[in-house]
């Protein structure tokens, strides 16, 4: 049966909204407050940026300066006890999230691909560990959450570094 009742993320495409959220939360090590998300939504200009029903930056993804910016403005909003500095990597490849290099306590890898924005907040084996705002609505009776190893963050999505198409690389 064709599900008809629409559940969040079917209309928004809020993913890069929730991929700050969670990246933010990660560096933080707790979750972000209602107040945190409420200045978050309250500071977006215009809503058709970040709530389109697609991946949620169409109209501004030619401009990886702006995006940059956008993210440190946002992160901001999400926690203003602290800094954060936002960078964009123009040469991150497959081996340099694997090194680790990248990836360490204070810093996490918001990047996009073709459709869809998520957090990397750890690699294992050759997999990116991410925190994936689709990943409960994919699959709700199958959904789990872990802690990574080695810098004992919550995952919940394994993907294949070799296999990531990067559209845009941030690292916070």
């Amino acid at each position: 049966m064709e599900r008809r009742i629409k559940a969040q993320g079917d209309l928004d495409g809020a993913c890069f909204l929730y991929t700050l959220v969670n990246a933010v939360s990660c560096l933080k090590g707790r979750a972000i407050s209602a107040g945190g998300w409420q200045r978050l939504v309250g500071a977006i200009y215009d809503p058709r940026d970040f709530l389109n029903g697609d991946v949620g930056t169409d109209r501004i993804d030619q401009y990886p300066d702006l995006i940059a910016k956008v993210i440190g403005d946002y992160v901001s909003l999400l926690d203003r006890s602290s800094t954060y500095r936002v960078e964009r990597i123009s040469d991150l490849d497959h081996r340099s999230i694997l090194t680790r290099r990248l990836l360490s306590r204070n810093s996490v890898l918001i990047v996009a691909t073709q459709a869809h924005w998520f957090a990397v907040v750890d690699v294992d084996q050759g997999e990116a560990l991410t925190a994936c705002s689709a990943e409960y609505l994919a699959s709700p009776s199958c959904y789990v959450e872990e802690n990574s190893t080695r810098l004992q963050r919550r995952y919940n999505s394994r993907k294949s570094v070799k296999e990531l198409v990067l559209a845009y690389r941030l690292s916070i």
